[in-house]
């Protein structure tokens, strides 16, 4: 097994009176794709936003990378790459335009930019304006945007949420082309068969604890189930349900 790329250990959040997380701790290998799975409201946007240096938190420690995110440092983001579902573009830019402009905020070199232009099969697609674009298309320059720097981290929030099959199956392939490129993906995700496809293991988070972690397919056996998704509803269904 590969060390620890991503190391939480005792995170606590409140909101008020409100406890969000309660002890969170987790370890992430490099160059596994891990699912963090829970419903809304479990406390998987608070994680990432205090993964990403965003929101701070109480500890025992954070590392990602080998850094940690608060305070917010160049190194850090350096290591991370991040694409939210409410991600937007610069709607009067083109394709081409969008990612140059974060090319050069970074210090890249423009082949660096053209590389991924390839690699995404965005080059016929490069002078079209962001506005003009289908979502899977702007899925597509966001991962492409969040990539430019090769960060040993992805984020991806809903990583196919609205796409069509052949739109998500693109965007499918490319992960698992940065996993065997050695980069470690955090992928939150209500589609248990995107899941079930893409993660090396996964974690269960229910109002703001683990409560399970494992490979999908030991899952599978461990809760006699024949989906994820009955493993996902057997683990984080409502008490009230019951």
């Amino acid at each position: 097994m590969n060390p620890s790329i991503i190391s939480i250990i005792n995170v606590k959040k409140s909101y008020g009176t409100k406890e969000v997380l309660k002890g969170l701790s987790l370890q992430v290998s490099e160059g596994e794709i891990y699912g963090f799975l829970g419903p809304n409201g479990a406390g998987k946007s608070t994680t990432i936003k205090i993964l990403i240096g965003l929101t701070d938190c109480e500890c025992d420690d954070i590392l990602l990378a080998g850094h940690k995110p608060i305070p917010r440092n160049t190194e850090y983001l350096r290591n991370i790459g991040v694409v939210q579902e409410a991600q937007s573009l610069y709607d009067n830019f083109t394709v081409y335009e969008n990612l140059d402009l974060f090319r050069k905020l970074l210090g890249l070199d423009v082949s660096r930019l053209e590389e991924l232009l390839d690699e995404l099969k965005l080059r016929d697609h490069q002078d079209t304006k962001a506005s003009e674009l289908s979502k899977g298309f702007r899925q597509r320059v966001l991962i492409a945007r969040a990539f430019l720097h090769k960060p040993k981290i992805l984020f991806l929030d809903e990583p196919s949420s609205g796409l069509d099959p052949i739109a998500a199956d693109k965007v499918h392939q490319f992960i698992k082309n940065l996993k065997e490129s050695g980069t470690t993906v955090f992928i939150t995700s209500h589609f248990m068969e995107e899941v079930e496809e893409l993660c090396d293991r996964v974690g269960f988070l229910k109002n703001g604890s683990l409560i399970e972690e494992g490979v999908p397919r030991e899952l599978l056996v461990k809760y006699s189930a024949k989906r994820l998704k009955d493993v996902f509803l057997t683990l984080l269904k409502d008490d009230d349900d019951e």
